[in-house]
């Protein structure tokens, strides 16, 4: 194991994320021991932004396309009573 737990949530503590919606979360996946970024889209500024902060061997992108589904769904218009 290359990295600790500490030091792979110091690789991320503080960062605000990119702007943008793609970024569904990130954090330290146990599994992995890595620093997990779940993406709803691929997108090139928010994995950029993740590669400046965070040394590319300790970093893993997720596509989450169902997530993009979820947040793009129009809430439904009220009933109406006539």
């Amino acid at each position: 194991m290359k990295y600790s737990r500490a030091k792979l949530n110091s690789f991320y503590d503080g960062l605000d994320g990119p702007s943008g919606n793609s970024v569904v979360s990130f954090g330290w996946d146990p599994r992995l021991n890595k620093v997990l970024v779940p993406l709803s889209a691929p997108d090139d500024a928010a994995i950029s932004y993740f590669r400046e902060h965070i040394p590319e061997d300790a970093l893993l992108f997720r596509l989450v396309p169902w997530r993009a589904v979820a947040l793009g769904m129009a809430e439904p218009e009220p009933t109406r009573e006539k």
